[in-house]
């Protein structure tokens, strides 16, 4: 999932992506052929290796609060497996002629629809309350709430010959608690508790490392929201994602075409280590004015401003190169960097390494870092909508980061990183999407304040 318009220095990344078959292609291509029901039908899918981490998690967001059929358009379909372009298209242009879908049934009767293809969607799609008018605000009050706990322990096994990480399987209990809900006049919220592993660090002036008392797991606040809308004006306060395009420019969302901002209410399961994830997201405000009229044409424009502290993993984001006192520095080889150190390509003594606070000769692996570092940013996207299926749009971001976990030691993200490792960044871009006949075309091109530059083709029969 892109999160972040992230080319390095000057150059240009071009990505085509060209599909030629007998038959529509589908709208987004899953790894393999979803036929699932239950979360754990996906994880079962994901540890086999099927399917990526990023897929795993816009399913489960899918099954956990499934698409309103009768209010989703046509770019939020393309999410659901099994769905083309024509296919969301008939969906749409049903509803408008026929009227609210009742019952998921009655998806049988769009042109293309097939058993097969039904089967695969109803798991994620839903049709709202019996009465619900398609796409306006919600007449009653519709919520959801659910608790969880998970708890790992290995057994039948002598201890003394337990000799690898991977055996010494006991953790937990995680739990997590969801509560999302919405009612009259387009007004909701939701809020995701946790009870989770993270691992509280400090710098050490006497070690010149990072050190940490201990990994525990604590009660944490994950995400909490509001949202409310009137007219063509919508705003969320609070946690969220939000995304444009192709999410060259910008996307924290798992949507395969976002556009605009989503509230955030998920939890992913990593049932084989017992543990739970929270997918990153944003914390501040996000308006949107979707709808505008221009004649036959209508503009849709959305701008938002998030102010977070995140978690940070410790080997997919943190370098750190010391406080000086340590003497790390500039290097040619690992030889000639403090112990802990290596010699990174740049020519730097660089660490990621994570030590015992009492013990000097343990250190700690595979850690989450508890709020390692601040996040401030905001952009917005202006988006011309020619008919239902042809768009053109521009977005635009800036952000800094600062980091609060090995502050002292010039810490920096790693290349692994989701993140530039710059801590001032950004990007613009313009992307836009339609069809000429049977082609659908897609594509955007983006450039970072650092000079980089990026460009997506995608052309599909």
């Amino acid at each position: 999932m892109t999160h972040r318009m992230m080319v390095r220095g000057v150059g240009v990344a071009l990505v085509w992506a060209v599909g030629f078959a007998p038959a529509a292609a589908w709208a987004r291509e899953y790894e393999v052929e979803i036929n699932v029901s239950t979360r754990e039908d996906l994880y079962e899918l994901s540890r086999s290796g099927d399917l990526e981490e990023a897929t795993v998690e816009t399913l489960a967001a899918l099954l956990e609060r499934p698409m309103n059929i009768n209010r989703a358009d046509r770019n939020l379909m393309y999410d659901l497996p099994g769905v083309t372009f024509a296919l969301a298209d008939a969906i749409v242009a049903y509803r408008s002629e026929k009227g609210a879908y009742v019952s998921l049934d009655d998806l049988k009767n769009v042109s293309g629809m097939t058993p097969e293809v039904l089967a695969s969607m109803a798991p994620f799609i839903t049709v709202g309350a019996v009465g619900e008018a398609p796409v306006d605000a919600v007449e009653g009050f519709d919520g959801r709430y659910e608790l969880g706990s998970m708890l790992l322990r290995g057994f039948g096994k002598d201890a003394s010959k337990v000799t690898s990480a991977s055996e010494r399987a006991d953790a937990g209990p995680q739990s997590w608690m969801v509560i999302s809900g919405n009612g009259r006049t387009y007004f909701g919220g939701g809020l995701v508790a946790t009870y989770r592993r993270r691992t509280e660090v400090f710098w050490s002036y006497s070690r010149g490392a990072l050190v940490t008392n201990g990994p525990a797991d604590v009660p944490t606040l994950d995400s909490v929201y509001v949202y409310s809308g009137y007219g063509i004006v919508s705003v969320i306060l609070g946690t969220y994602t939000v995304g444009f395009g192709h999410g060259l420019v910008f996307n924290s969302t798992s949507s395969t075409l976002p556009s605009g901002w989503e509230e955030k209410a998920d939890v992913l399961e990593e049932k084989d280590r017992a543990r739970i994830k929270v997918p990153l997201g944003q914390f501040g405000v996000a308006v949107s004015a979707k709808g505008l009229r221009l004649g036959t044409t209508w503009l849709d424009l959305t701008a938002f401003g998030s102010s977070s502290t995140d978690d940070l993993y410790q080997y997919k984001g943190l370098n750190y190169s010391g406080d000086g006192w340590s003497g790390s520095g500039r290097c040619v080889t690992n030889g000639e960097c403090p112990a802990g150190y290596s010699c990174s390509e740049a020519g730097r003594c660089t660490s990621t390494k994570l030590y015992d606070s009492h013990d000097s000769s343990r250190s700690y692996v595979y850690e989450t870092l508890q709020d390692a570092y601040i996040e401030r940013l905001g952009g917005a996207n202006a988006t011309l909508n020619i008919n239902a299926s042809t768009r053109v749009g521009v977005t635009a971001y800036t952000a800094t980061t600062e980091f609060l976990a090995a502050q002292e030691g010039d810490a920096n993200f790693s290349d692994s990183a989701r993140m530039p490792p710059e801590h001032n960044f950004g990007a613009y871009g313009l992307f836009a999407g339609g069809s000429i006949g049977p082609v659908e075309l897609h594509g955007e091109v983006a450039r970072t304040q650092a000079g980089g530059n990026a460009a997506l083709a995608q052309a599909v029969i």
